[in-house]
């Protein structure tokens, strides 16, 4: 089916991917803008937000560019802002309701939004900032110590920044649906819950009645509720009671969905009836109904089914998104690409991630002194262009001060513990980003840290050296 001329709204292009280079094709699999960008978010409103790798001459650049792949806005920052300190690098979101979301720094920076000339229009001042929707959007105040972690006081402005919730109280949130938002706040004891609020911010859906709640869309909106699942309106009453092992949202314009409950899958419309069981093969379950296929998978391999249950695309794909159109993202055997709705490959490549990169100067200059070994890294990850794994016999709880006393002055310093004997440390400042993952080997994780990283030579490493600490470091942002 070949494509209409791109409207202003609505351009239907698939990102594509060669190399680390992003691009667009059309439902053909024509490529219409060449792999050229590091980065790209998906259309909106006509325009799609794009990333220029940095070469020699300048640093990375972002923008907008329209369906032709010419830039309309940039690239660059807003005309005549000014970065705050270190946080002189940038990112824009999505364009919604005629505003864009433009984020300054890293995790820990601010947020405002740019119009569609490109002007910031509410200034980057916000610890959080989210998409406008049904003339709102959802932001958070500072913290006292000026930083975004945690929760935070959020509220609502409208599209010239002024605040039509007022920031009375901690929350986070996506944005308005049908009238109603789905919000998450913290308690005193720090426990979050989910409940939703009107247009005006009464609370109509009480905090702690669900585990959680989903976005309205359509009328209904997916909970959670003693470990079962139902749907509510925007009265917050139940449409469909919280009955069923599993139930996936309604899409978009979607009659029905697909739910198990008792063991047994069905096709469920807006009323909660379970229209149709659907009749598997042993070992297949049931993923999600959209655009009137059904996603099944068999292990790690996915397929489609009709609404009927007849098998339309071979359940034989390592990987697959939903529907799109006429194509969907898919996997299979080394290639990754767009297939049509017959399970046919339309556009593939075997270079989506681009090559492994070496390890080299300056990465090893951050191993601690006690390193006694380097390896390459044999596991692929999207975001690492340089990467070692190693060991060292420095004490486990020696390394963070260790890092504090070699690169304190020159780095800025985070470290978090996101499993029981691993850290995380990382260090920035304006031209490199490192990021060093460590284990305790006597801590006994690391087995599941050698098995994650999956390198052919950690068993051996292991045994000869004996270390006290095995760990990733590699390069996230900065000169190849």
């Amino acid at each position: 089916m070949k494509i209409a001329s791109p409207t202003p709204t609505d351009p239907l292009l698939y990102k594509i991917s060669v190399d680390r280079t992003w691009g667009f094709i059309n439902a053909d699999g024509e490529v219409v803008i060449p792999p050229r960008f590091s980065r790209v978010e998906k259309f909106s409103e006509g325009l799609v937000a794009v990333m220029l790798a940095a070469d020699g001459e300048r640093r990375e650049e972002s923008g907008f560019i329209d369906a032709k792949g010419d830039f309309v806005i940039g690239p660059g920052a807003p005309p005549g802002f000014k970065f705050p300190g270190f946080l002189n690098f940038y990112s824009y979101g999505d364009f919604h309701e005629g505003r864009a979301t433009f984020w300054v720094g890293d995790a820990t920076g601010c947020g405002g939004y740019v119009d569609r000339t490109g002007k910031l229009v509410i200034p980057a001042e916000f610890a959080d900032v989210k998409d406008f929707s049904e003339g709102v959007a959802c932001v958070c105040l500072p913290r006292a110590d000026g930083s975004s972690c945690g929760p935070t006081r959020a509220g609502f402005i409208d599209p010239e920044g002024g605040f039509v919730i007022p920031p009375d109280r901690k929350f986070s949130a996506q944005g308005f649906s049908e009238g109603r938002c789905v919000i998450t706040s913290t308690s005193d004891d720090d426990s979050w819950s989910d409940s939703v609020i009107d247009r005006e911010g009464k609370v109509i859906v009480a905090p702690g009645i669900y585990t959680s709640i989903s976005s309205f869309e359509g009328g209904l909106a997916r909970v959670v509720k003693g470990g079962k699942v139902g749907c509510i309106d925007p009265s917050g009453a139940e449409v469909i009671p919280p009955e069923f092992d599993h139930l996936w949202e309604f899409g978009p314009g979607e009659s029905f969905t697909t739910g198990t409950k008792d063991g047994r899958s069905y096709v469920i419309d807006r009323t909660g009836q379970c229209v149709r069981e659907l009749d598997l093969e042993p070992g297949v379950e049931v993923v999600w109904l959209r655009d009137g296929m059904v996603m099944v998978k068999r292990g790690v391999k996915r397929g489609f089914l009709d609404v009927e249950g007849r098998p339309l695309i071979p359940i034989e794909f390592d990987g697959a998104e939903n529907f799109n159109g006429e194509l969907a993202y898919a996997e299979r055997d080394g290639w990754q690409g767009y297939i049509n709705r017959r399970g046919d490959f339309v556009w593939k490549t075997d270079r989506w991630d681009g090559p492994s990169y070496k390890v080299k100067a300056p990465l090893s200059d951050f191993l601690p002194p006690g390193t006694v070994e380097a390896l390459p890294l044999d596991f692929q990850r999207s975001d690492v262009v340089n990467a070692i794994i190693f060991a060292t016999m420095d004490p486990f709880e020696e390394i963070g001060p260790w890092l504090n006393e070699a690169f304190g002055d020159r780095f800025r310093i985070w470290d978090e513990a996101p499993l029981p004997d691993c850290m995380d440390f990382g260090l920035s400042n304006e031209e490199i980003s490192v990021v060093m993952q460590v284990c305790d080997v006597g801590g006994g994780e690391a087995e599941d840290f050698a098995t994650y990283f999956a390198s052919k030579d950690l068993v051996m490493f292991l045994e000869k050296h004996q270390p006290a600490v095995i760990g990733l470091l590699f390069l996230e942002v900065g000169p190849e």
